[in-house]
């Protein structure tokens, strides 16, 4: 369990190469975009658009290769079905091509088409997920029965943390619409997150693991450019996180346990116009991400996975939870806000974050 897996040069199997090769590439396209934009002063739009294109097809190409890299190492052990795993790879693929078409079309019956193709493809992966689940394969892979599952507190939970979610974000009523330069840095920060997620410290024996700061993409981003675009951005990688290191039993604790728990993590920007020291309202906003995303995570456990309480010889499945989700979301958080912090002491970096989303006239 407390394995120390490295991925920059691990070229052990297939699998960690494509780990490794994939890492490089996004620092590479990370340090490129941050040469060009601030040490070059580029103000070129062209700029933009063609990292664009290089985050959109880094993370498109990161759905593709570990998907099939998934599926067959999961082959014969029990990985994610089919069923659940295709309904949202086309997620990920609609939402990136969503993102893209926002940032070079204003048109908006093409825009509308894209936002309700997206709808329904997130509508899609529930209701496979949901298929999936009234067959029981789900919680016999998982050594459980259809009665070890709450279903019904998990969807109430699910649905109350949506609204939740959904209710927080209209707190950033001055955040700029989606332009440019704002999917551009998206796409990187997935791009970094995903990367940085495959550096794992510790893995946890039943999904979860503490890793080299993957979080702080998302962190910083929502931070740069509002709670909106960090909460959706932190939905889409919560997606990604499914299709890399799956752990489905029911479709409500999917959405506990990935989409809502990442989102969460958009939420480190919710202070940012808070009238104190930017590294306070950084620090508070991203501890206020990690706390959402634990609750999540905690309901999910509790209600989904509180059967194997017993297992660790614990007899609440709350305490049980609480215990195994802080083990590592906790620490976690804790190594992407250090380093937040640590980068926010360059000038550089924290004017870049105050004024990403701000329009000029």
């Amino acid at each position: 369990m407390g394995k120390v897996t490295q991925y920059f040069t691990n070229f052990s199997d297939t699998t960690n190469t494509a780990r490794s090769i994939m890492l490089w590439l996004a620092i590479a396209i990370a340090l490129a975009y941050l040469v060009t934009t601030f040490f070059t002063k580029s103000k070129n739009k062209i700029v933009g658009k063609v990292f664009l294109i290089l985050g959109g097809t880094y993370v498109a190409t990161s759905i593709v290769l570990f998907t099939v890299l998934t599926a067959i190492d999961n082959k014969n052990d029990g990985g994610i079905s089919p069923l659940s795993l295709y309904p949202m790879i086309a997620f990920a693929a609609v939402t990136l091509a969503a993102a893209i078409v926002f940032a070079l079309s204003k048109n908006k019956a093409l825009r509308i088409g894209f936002l309700i193709a997206t709808a329904l493809a997130l509508v899609a992966v529930v209701v496979c997920l949901v298929v999936y689940y009234s067959t029981g394969e789900p919680s016999e892979k998982n050594w459980l029965t259809e009665d070890d599952v709450q279903t019904v507190p998990l969807w109430i939970c699910a649905v109350l943390l949506v609204v939740a979610i959904v209710g927080l974000t209209f707190i950033d009523k001055k955040s700029a619409d989606f332009d440019t330069k704002s999917i551009t840095y998206a796409g990187i920060s997935i791009a970094l997150a995903f990367a940085l997620s495959y550096i794992r410290i510790l893995k946890m024996p039943m999904g979860g693991a503490i890793t080299l700061a993957s979080l702080l993409p998302i962190m910083l981003y929502s931070y740069a450019f509002g709670l909106k675009k960090g909460v959706i951005v932190g939905a889409v990688y919560g997606v990604l996180q499914a299709i890399q290191d799956p752990w489905i039993l029911h479709p409500a604790q999917f959405l506990l346990d990935y989409p809502i728990a990442f989102a969460g993590i958009g939420l480190a920007g919710i202070l940012r116009r808070v009238k104190l020291s930017p590294h306070i309202t950084f620090f508070l906003g991203a501890l206020i991400a990690a706390l959402f995303r634990l609750l999540s995570s905690f309901l999910s456990g509790v209600f989904a996975f509180g059967t194997f309480a017993s297992s660790y010889d614990i007899s609440s499945p709350y305490l049980y939870s609480i215990a195994y989700n802080a083990m590592y979301i906790l620490p976690d958080a804790a190594i992407a806000i250090i380093v937040g912090l640590f980068l926010m002491c360059s000038k550089t970096v924290l004017k870049m974050l105050l004024t990403a989303d701000v329009k000029k006239a």
